[in-house]
């Protein structure tokens, strides 16, 4: 018997639920930041990367992003940095590899002011952006940083932001996405959000980041995505009649005027009428041609799935049951199709599947036995990342692919394997 599409996603139900989600992440790990409106430049001051930053002392894998084939990002540390014996452990650093992993170098801009290491957007090999933050959850003109690249993480720029700049509240407040569309224009989604209530906010910057201002409230957390300075989409909310947004995912939006309005876009699932719908996923590969994941709200298990695709910029769309049999589902949009990293409880193992298939990758030795797995992040039809999470025995692992699942070989940057190794045995 099939598992019903409700336990594939791990999707927001209610507006308390999901404030719950971002207040524990929050609590955490303090890991994020903003930008700023027309900001004072005097607050600029550009950073060079030249000798290594100090190792972390646990060689823990925070986050990776594949941007391109071969080419991606990967944060590593811990929560803060902190004193072991004589030894003193670096904060969280932000390594780059343009090879697929075969070398890495350390990219954390030099003098960091913080520990931790929040949104990371490489547009491109040159252009990055980083925020960074050690605000706690109810501490007030809290600082953030804005760092960023134009040359791949040998220079940094860094801009120091609060939230009274932009008027946002000033407790609970995190940025939770960056993105930019080009070298230039970039946003910054920011939440608040305590028990039954949220306020979500949204910066724009047009010349890198090195100003920012604030734009209308957006009906929603996201995520976004700007395919150029004005067309963006985003999975939002319905607004009801006392300007609340509700679930704040159950729709896809669009602006053409880069985020200042948002327009509902009508996805009409086959043969349904009022029934709620839940947004968990959406990417679009140009101006036309994208897709979406969307779940009818039902009681019990009976919520059906749907994949979405548009060829015309949302016209109209080819909508298709989704039929997985597993306990989780996370999705890769490549070309015009979906991958899916999947697996089931209390077996852990990884599984791909894409409209033809389903693959049971053959792991490496060092990471095949009692690891969970991350979702598989592909950034097309054959290339992929994947984090295999430490064990008391070993460290954490970060796997490459390159032909579509099938297998997966080690990348980790071997400093911070080598130092997992050196962590004395405890008694």
């Amino acid at each position: 018997m099939k598992r019903s599409p409700e336990r594939l996603f791990r999707l927001r139900r209610n507006r308390a639920r999901g404030h719950l989600l971002v207040l524990l992440a929050v609590l955490t790990s303090a890991a994020l930041m903003p930008a700023s409106s027309p900001a004072n430049t005097s607050g600029l001051a550009p950073t060079q990367s030249s000798a290594p930053a100090s190792q972390p002392c646990a060689g823990t894998l925070r986050r990776e992003h594949l941007i391109a084939p071969g080419k991606g990002w990967l944060v590593i540390g811990g929560e803060a940095s902190r004193s072991v014996g004589a030894e003193t452990c670096a904060g969280q650093l932000l390594y780059w590899t343009g090879n697929n992993g075969r070398t890495w170098r350390d990219i954390t801009p030099p003098g960091m002011p913080t520990n931790t290491i929040g949104e990371v957007f490489f547009l491109n090999s040159s252009h990055g952006w980083m925020l960074s933050s050690d605000a706690l959850s109810e501490e007030t003109n809290a600082q953030f940083y804005l760092f960023s690249t134009v040359d791949g993480g040998k220079n940094w720029r860094t801009l120091l932001l609060t939230r009274p700049m932009f008027g946002m509240n000033d407790d609970y407040t995190f940025p939770i996405q960056l993105f930019f569309s080009d070298a230039s224009h970039g946003w910054m989604m920011w939440h608040w959000g305590i028990m039954n209530s949220s306020i979500n906010y949204l910066l724009a910057t047009t010349d890198g980041g090195l100003t920012c201002k604030r734009l209308p409230e957006p009906p929603g957390p996201g995520p976004l995505q700007f395919l150029s300075p004005r067309e963006g989409w985003m999975i939002g909310g319905l607004v009801t009649p006392d300007g609340i947004p509700d679930y704040e995912n159950e729709n896809l939006r669009t602006t053409h005027d880069g985020g200042l309005h948002w327009d509902v876009v009508s996805v009409p699932l086959p043969g349904i009428e009022d029934e709620e719908t839940s947004f968990s996923a959406f990417r679009f590969k140009d101006s036309q041609q994208g897709g979406a994941v969307v779940t009818l709200q039902r009681p019990g298990n009976l919520s059906p799935t749907f994949t979405c695709f548009t060829h015309d910029g949302g016209r109209t769309w080819k909508i298709s049951p989704l039929d997985l049999d597993a306990d989780h589902a996370a999705p890769s949009f490549v070309s015009n199709h979906i991958i899916w990293s999947i697996s089931d409880s209390p077996d852990i193992r990884l599984r791909i599947q894409t409209e033809t298939s389903v693959i049971t990758p053959v792991l490496p030795p060092e990471s095949s036995v009692g690891r969970r797995m991350s979702d598989v992040d592909f950034v097309e039809d054959h290339n992929g990342w994947v984090i295999a999470w430490r064990t008391e025995l070993a460290p954490d692992l970060l796997l490459k692919t390159t032909d579509g699942g099938r297998t997966f070989r080690a990348i980790t940057p071997p400093g911070i394997v080598e130092l997992a190794r050196k962590r004395p045995t405890l008694f």
